[in-house]
């Protein structure tokens, strides 16, 4: 990903009660082990390296990259931090705050896909994006990227998964990749088997399909014979009957009646 920005900065001393979270924010659940480590060491050798912030009003910033040195230094019982003050747009902001934790954390692709999609929504005109592609991954619902992230899904899972678009089937096959503990390249051979099926039921459907379309033709045949028959005076009587391997259609035709029909006298 590339992203097309200018900055300039300094650094400053600033109350961390006068810093707000960024609303760029890659992710929110920092783990709290690491912030407790990283408050030890802050407590024993200070903060060595600043966060980064920009200006928004008079007397608050905003957080654009340091979330867990932030939080550190607060639990390190800290009234001040140093900073690095970017002077930016709020779409500087957003895209420096994606490149921060694309650089720093291992997020996974749905959340860099909502990053971007917010971005996108508020300056789509003016932001140079060269993979926007990942914006797909939007398609899944909530509580699937919730089940993917879980579970450790790889992009690669996910946009092989995208090849399935009932929702249903979409479920099962995640539960068996789960299950089976399939890698990328397992999934996708899972995938391209399931579709191959999936093909081949709709096939014999259209051709069930076929043979029931000419049975009904072989039907109304049968039905219009039969009612020619009755116009004339006949009482036919007629079955079908379906077996495991067979239909069966039987027309009866009372002897007395064809006696009775060839005996009537012909109109002059």
């Amino acid at each position: 990903m590339l992203f097309e920005f200018r900055t300039d900065r300094k650094i400053i001393d600033i109350p961390i009660i006068k810093i707000r979270p960024c609303r760029f924010s890659v992710r929110d659940d920092y783990p709290v082990e690491k912030i407790r480590e990283l408050a030890g060491s802050i407590e024993r050798n200070g903060m060595i390296q600043p966060v980064i912030v920009r200006k928004v009003t008079r007397e608050e910033y905003e957080l654009i990259a340091g979330e867990m040195r932030l939080r550190a230094a607060a639990l390190a019982g800290m009234k001040k931090i140093p900073c690095i003050v970017k002077k930016m747009s709020d779409k500087q902001a957003g895209i420096d705050a994606l490149e921060e934790n694309l650089r720093r954390y291992q997020i996974s692709g749905f959340e860099e896909a909502e990053v971007i999609y917010k971005l996108l929504s508020e300056y789509g005109d003016e932001l140079i994006c060269e993979d926007d592609d990942k914006l797909k991954l939007l398609a899944f619902s909530e509580e699937e990227r919730q089940i993917m992230n879980k579970y450790g899904f790889t992009e690669g899972h996910a946009r092989a998964l995208l090849k399935i678009r009932d929702c249903t089937a979409r479920k099962f096959i995640i539960g068996e990749i789960i299950e089976e503990g399939l890698n990328v390249t397992q999934t996708e051979g899972y995938i391209e088997e399931f579709l191959l099926c999936r093909k081949a039921e709709r096939l014999s459907r259209q051709k069930n399909k076929f043979v029931i379309k000419n049975i009904r033709i072989f039907e109304n045949t049968i039905n219009k014979a039969i009612s020619v028959m009755t116009k004339t005076g006949l009482r036919i009587i007629s079955e079908k009957r379906e077996g495991e391997e067979y239909y069966e259609y039987t027309v009866r035709v009372p002897k007395s009646m064809l006696s009775h029909v060839n005996n009537e006298p012909r109109s002059a």
